[in-house]
């Protein structure tokens, strides 16, 4: 099913159903009352200048009207609760407003008025601004962010994916993956992310979102994080009968030393544009001969060309690994924006569809 008709037919409605149309009516209905609460700020800011004669009083009191405004504004909304404004809302809305006003006092006093003048009455309206911005009509949602979640996800994969399934993402040894030498250099950590599972052609398959992370200490011991690979690990267990591992990796130049398995080697092969994107290696020449016809390489050097780009595949004691190197995560967009979800979910559908186009042709080839 094409991406376009799949969200328009199924997803554009849940979305539509589940908006509260009388709520949605009450917060459009609420950006009027900050429009008169300004206005209110700045005619208690010339009666303050009416009876004192004073414009730093008039300003002092505009500021503190205005303030007390804002806060009563963002407050009086009825916001779901994952979509209650947090401190760092209330805080900016005060610095603002309170920072502006005082330079709007302060210029009555200098010369230099014009821009101190600018820079205050931008810092209120910024103050403003963040105040009504804090009327979203995505609050109108009715229905809790998890929920909506959940239901678009399950119509995703029903619809587009019916063979894979969300699971609870697997727990991977460091040394389990790096023993499978697709995926890069050393390594000391590995962050998960959303992992499905599933069949394809009755083999079963099993894919998860995997970020790669090495970890090292300088000469005053202060920590650095680098990734090394971000992208998915698949796993096909049952898939091939080999037991000697055959590895095909990402190319890497003769300068770099890699420790291998002591009866590892790798083998030159005839396809030069394979030999550009990739090392096989394996212990038994034949072994790897077997399973890299041309056909294999041909497809494995398209793969590694297009994004998302294979990294690396395993054989061995049968199962196949493959390293697929993408920054696209699965499901993790803020699904309280119909237009975010849409982009996030054609990407989710381009990663796998090139993914399971992989897992067919080792399938097909094997």
């Amino acid at each position: 099913m094409l991406f376009d008709a799949f969200f328009t037919g199924h997803i554009a409605p849940l979305y539509a159903s589940s908006i509260d149309q009388v709520r949605l009516k009450q917060a459009k209905a609420h950006i009027w009352q900050l429009f008169w609460m300004v206005l209110l700020s700045i005619l208690v800011g010339l009666c303050a200048f009416w009876f004192s004669g004073d414009w730093r009083i008039a300003l002092i009191a505009f500021g503190l009207s205005l303030v007390m405004s804002e806060v009563l504004y963002v407050q009086s909304y009825p916001y779901p609760k994952f979509e209650r404004p947090g401190f760092f809302v209330y805080l900016a809305m005060c610095l603002f407003c309170i920072g502006g006003s005082a330079l709007l006092v302060y210029a009555v006093e200098v010369a230099i008025k014009p821009i101190i003048y600018v820079f205050g009455s931008v810092m209120i309206l910024v103050s403003v601004l963040t105040a009504g911005a804090q009327n979203p009509y995505r609050a109108a949602l009715l229905r809790p962010y998890a929920e909506l979640r959940s239901e678009v996800i399950q119509l995703f994969l029903g619809r587009l994916f019916p063979d894979l399934y969300l699971v609870t993402p697997t727990y991977i040894a460091v040394d389990a993956l790096a023993g499978l030498q697709i995926f890069g250099n050393n390594f000391d950590e590995i962050e998960s992310g959303e992992a499905l599972a599933g069949k394809l052609n009755n083999n079963n398959i099993y894919l998860q979102k995997i970020k790669l992370i090495r970890v090292t200490k300088n000469n005053k011991g202060q920590s650095s994080r680098s990734t090394v690979f971000e992208g998915f690990w698949i796993s096909l267990p049952n898939l091939h009968q080999n037991t000697t591992p055959v590895i095909v990796r990402k190319h890497r130049s003769a300068q770099v030393i890699d420790i291998f398995v002591e009866d590892t080697h790798r083998i030159e092969m005839e396809n030069p544009e394979f030999e550009q994107y990739f090392d096989a290696v394996a212990s038994n020449e034949f072994e790897a001969r077997r399973i890299l016809t041309p056909v294999m390489m041909e497809q494995l050097s398209h793969f590694a060309q297009n994004a998302p780009a294979l990294q690396g595949v395993y054989w061995g004691f049968g199962q196949i690994h493959l390293a697929v190197k993408t920054n696209i995560t699965l499901f993790e967009e803020d699904f309280a924006h119909e237009a975010k979800v849409r982009k996030a979910l054609n990407e989710t559908q381009e990663v796998l569809d090139a993914q399971l186009e992989m897992i067919l042709a080792l399938d097909k080839n094997g």
